[in-house]
Parts: structure tokens; C-alpha cells; sequence
């Protein structure tokens, strides 16, 4: 069985619909931002979530004793459950595994995300918690130059120099020590790179002198972490609209339910559970706000090109930093405002900036009397998967889906010049234009 695309996913159909677009954004300006960078805005939102949850781990770690892998665990069954409820209450055929067609790659995804997120953990032994946060904001860098070269993802110069600028401001917001020295240490973690590593928990400060080999072998799991977390963000982006974003989520979730799991039974001392009603609550939080965090992870990468996706990362920084001081009173320093504000204006030049689009139609084609034949399955429209039922066919049409598709009378009584104008079935694909098989031939009148 073949899937189909993902409603999200196709271009929208609702013709005679009332504007669903959010009443702040009704002005042309911002509308008109707001459709240009739309997987921009997911991925941005994501990091606000997940800045949430970070705030929220910082404190139910300094009032719970409760381990990592329990934290882990706890979590990922939360999103694998809601996962599963959510495909199950859409009715959609495979909502355990997801479509036959794409279940490797959905399996590729979760394993380079929990290579990611293992090795991040994993660096916290022997680095500090700005050092292996620094060196994981080199992820959306990675993924830029994996998408250009995997996935011919095209990189302007604007992107590649705003990523330079926003890697600077978070150079100067987590100021690691060694390019500014061991200063006084502070016990709020620094942010996490938005990434499917989740939160950053603050732990014991390493006492390893900075040229010993445990050290290098930190930065070693830190950069194991960057390219785990940046495979799955391509694989991500491969899988496009093949998929729901929940199955992806969902593959994610199993393995690490089932990691954290045998690694509690091995390792001892990691199987305390919480002891107060506020703690559960605290958990249920976290792991609320992790699925949204996700979600519009996912979403925001089905929709925008790897290398402009990465740099949204970035402001999880700015919305941490914002939440520190609202919710635990630290005032950030110089370094930290001006980080944060090259951090801002970098992604608002990329965002201000508008994309290249393909053109909608051929001006040069037009069809014949008899409508033309379907494009081949897996041609593409507007970047999208080619759904015939979202094909305009006459502009009094509504939203209903049986009356989408046309009649062979509809286009034997219309007027060739109207049919030209209303019913173009020529589309620009990824390989060049689908054409009539009339096309020289010519309108007979």
C-alpha cells in the first residue's frame, strides 16, 4: 500500500474558507513573514519549549533525586503514548510502525537521535556543562553542510554568515573556559542545543585538568553527540511527507524507552522513583513540554531547508536566557546580552530575507479540451508530494473532498480560454515540465 502525504503537508485546499491565519498576523507584513518562514517559526517555537523544559529539569533536579536515565525513561514513554494515541485517534494504518515504505528510515532516525543524545549525556562526565554545549552548537553547521551535500540543499551566503554570527553569540553567551578561563562557576545549566539531546542537566563539576586525556575524550562523545543529532535531522528532512511527524517522534521514543529501561536494570542506583505528588507533576510537565518541543521540531524540518532550520536553533539561547532571569533571578552578564542580541538580529536577517521559489505554473503551457494525464507518483508541486485532490479545478469549488475531482463533461462544455485560466494541469516538477500530450497540436475551436 502506498501512503499518502500527510494533510499538514500539502499546500492548503481551503479556497472559500474563512483566513485561519492567527489575527496578529493579519497585517500583510507580518502575514506575508509569517508564510515565508513558516518551518522557521516551528523550529523557533520548538526551541522555546524546550527552554521551558529545561528550566522546569533545573528544578526538579534540585528537588527530587531522581536519576537521568529515570528522567529519560519517564519522558520518552510519555511522548512514545502520545504518539501512539494521536495516530491511532486519526485513524491512520500503521500508527505502531508507521509506512511500510519509509519504516528504515523512521529506524534510522530514532537510532541517530539516541546516538545523539546518549553521547551528549555521555560528555558530562568529563566535560563542563558550557564546554559540551558549546561544542553542540555546532550541530546546525553540521547539518547545513550534510544537507548541501546529501540532499543538494541550496545554501546562500546570507545563511552560511549568520550561522558564523549566531555561533558567535553563543560563544559569547556560554563563554566556555577554555577561551575565557575558569571563572566562577555557576550551578544554572547552560541551554540546550534544541536538538533531540532535550534538556541539559546540571551535574558535578569535572576536576579533569583541561590537556588530560579524559578531557579529549569528552570533546570526542560531544562530537559523536553533533553528528548523531545532525544524520537525524537529514533523515528527517529525507523522510519529508512520507511520514507522519508523530511516527517519527514515535521511533525515537521506543528506542530510547528501551535503552534507558536495560539501563537501569544494569546500572544500579537508577531506579528511584519521585515521592511526592508535585514531582510527578513536575515529570508530567517535562515530558509535556518535550512532545510539543518535537513536534514542532519535526514539523518545522518537513517544511524548511535544513541549513535555515538550523539557525532557529539557536534562539533556544535567547528564550533560556529570558526564562533564567524571569524564573530564577539570574541577571546575565555583558557577554550574555550582547551574544543574545547578535543571536536575534542574525536570525531576523535570515528570516526578513525572502526565499527563491519555484514558479507555480508555466506560463508557456496550456491544456487541451481533454484533460491531461496524472503526473508520475512521486513528481512534485510547490516542493510538495503531488496530490490530484488538492488541484484546484474550479474556483467555486468547496472544501468538500468528493467534489474535487473533475468530469470529463466539465471540460467538453467549458470555454477553452476559461478552461486555460482555471484548469492548468501543467506543473513545474523537480525534473522540468509535465506537459500535455496535445500540447502541439494545439486548441481546436
Amino acid at each position: 500500500m502506498s501512503s499518502q502525504p500527510y494533510a499538514p503537508l500539502l499546500p492548503s485546499d481551503r479556497h472559500n474558507d474563512p483566513d485561519p491565519t492567527p489575527p496578529i498576523l493579519q497585517t500583510s507584513f507580518l502575514l506575508q513573514l509569517y508564510r515565508q518562514n513558516t518551518g522557521l517559526c516551528f523550529v523557533a517555537g520548538a526551541q522555546f519549549f524546550f527552554a521551558m523544559m529545561n528550566v522546569t529539569v533545573k528544578y526538579f533536579i534540585a528537588t527530587s533525586p531522581i536519576s537521568t536515565l529515570m528522567l529519560i525513561f519517564v519522558r520518552q514513554v510519555f511522548t512514545g503514548v502520545a504518539c501512539l494515541l494521536t495516530l491511532y485517534s486519526m485513524n491512520d494504518p500503521h500508527y505502531f510502525l508507521g509506512p511500510p515504505e519509509v519504516r528504515p528510515l523512521l529506524a534510522a532516525r530514532g537510532f541517530f537521535g539516541f546516538i545523539g543524545l546518549a553521547s551528549n549525556y555521555q560528555s558530562f562526565r568529563y566535560l563542563s556543562v558550557s564546554d559540551s554545549v558549546t561544542i553542540g552548537f555546532l550541530t546546525p553547521s553540521f547539518t547545513a553542510l550534510l544537507a548541501l551535500f546529501l540532499l543538494r540543499e541550496h545554501l546562500s551566503g546570507r545563511d552560511v554568515l549568520a550561522g558564523f554570527f549566531c555561533l558567535t553569540g553563543v560563544i559569547l553567551v556560554s563563554r566556555p573556559p577554555f577561551l575565557f578561563g575558569h571563572g566562577q562557576q555557576i550551578d544554572i545549566p547552560s541551554p540546550s542545543d534544541g536538538g533531540d539531546e532535550g534538556p541539559i542537566l546540571p551535574g558535578r563539576k569535572p576536576t579533569i585538568p583541561d590537556n588530560s586525556p579524559e578531557r579529549m575524550l569528552g570533546v570526542i562523545w560531544a562530537l559523536i553527540s553533533v553528528v548523531g543529532s545532525s544524520i537525524a535531522f537529514i533523515v528527517i528532512r529525507h523522510i519529508g511527507d512520507r511520514a507522519h511527524a508523530m511516527h517519527t517522534m514515535a521511533y525515537f521514543s521506543y528506542l530510547c524507552t528501551v535503552v534507558t529501561a536495560v539501563g537501569m536494570v544494569i546500572i544500579p542506583g537508577n531506579d528511584t522513583l519521585p515521592d511526592t505528588l508535585g514531582a510527578y507533576i513536575l515529570i508530567l510537565f517535562i515530558g509535556l513540554f518535550g512532545f510539543v518541543a518535537q513536534i514542532l521540531m519535526t514539523m518545522g524540518l518537513q517544511r524548511e531547508k535544513a541549513g535555515r532550520a538550523g539557525l532557529s536553533i539557536y534562539t533556544c539561547v535567547v528564550f533560556t536566557t529570558i526564562l533564567e532571569l524571569v524564573l530564577f533571578g539570574t541577571v546575565p552578564s555583558f557577554s550574555s546580552l550582547l551574544g543574545t542580541g547578535i543571536i536575534i538580529i542574525s536570525a531576523l536577517w535570515v528570516a526578513m530575507h525572502p526565499q527563491e521559489t519555484e514558479p507555480l505554473l508555466d506560463p508557456e503551457t496550456c491544456p487541451s479540451r481533454s484533460p491531461s494525464p496524472l503526473p508520475p507518483v512521486g513528481q512534485r508541486r510547490r516542493g510538495e508530494r503531488y496530490s490530484y485532490s488538492t488541484l484546484p479545478t474550479e474556483p467555486h469549488l468547496s472544501s468538500n473532498p468528493t467534489s474535487r475531482r473533475p468530469s470529463r463533461s466539465s471540460f467538453q462544455n467549458k470555454d477553452p480560454d476559461e478552461q486555460c485560466n482555471t484548469n492548468i494541469f501543467q506543473h513545474k516538477s523537480e525534473g522540468g515540465v509535465v506537459q500535455s500530450p496535445d500540447r502541439d497540436e494545439g486548441i481546436k475551436h
